[in-house]
């Protein structure tokens, strides 16, 4: 009998020297379908957040084509959403890494949202 392992709706946290990453959606052991969309705080010493989100370019392409069908962003012609990273695959090893870069190069505040100062852990 295969054991399958119940999906997690929610969040996750995965603590980080310089930062703890808060990942908010069905974790499959830390790799997701090449189309998904995942939802991250970026939360940093002293106690600050800043809100983002990671896909693959089969995330946009899958966003544009339902927004052919519902009319959104002029029936799928152009693709926008801000605070938004594309990489080319979505696994937590990559996501840590890419946060990690940012934060050395000192762009999170240019990459994802500021969202507010002393948020709870």
């Amino acid at each position: 009998m295969k054991n399958e392992r119940e999906p997690f709706f929610g969040y996750r946290e995965f603590s980080e020297k310089k930062f703890t990453l808060r990942v908010y959606s069905e974790d499959i052991d830390g790799v997701w379908p090449s189309d998904t969309i995942i939802d991250v705080d970026v939360i940093l010493e002293p106690d600050s957040k800043f809100t983002g989100m990671f896909c693959t370019i089969d995330g946009v392409l899958k966003l544009m084509q339902k927004d052919e069908h519902t009319g959104e962003s002029n029936n799928g012609e152009y693709f926008f959403i801000p605070n938004l990273l594309v990489l080319k695959d979505l696994n937590l090893k990559l996501l840590v890494k890419t946060i990690s870069t940012i934060i050395s190069d000192g762009e999170l505040g240019l990459v994802f949202r500021y969202a507010l100062k002393n948020v709870s852990r």
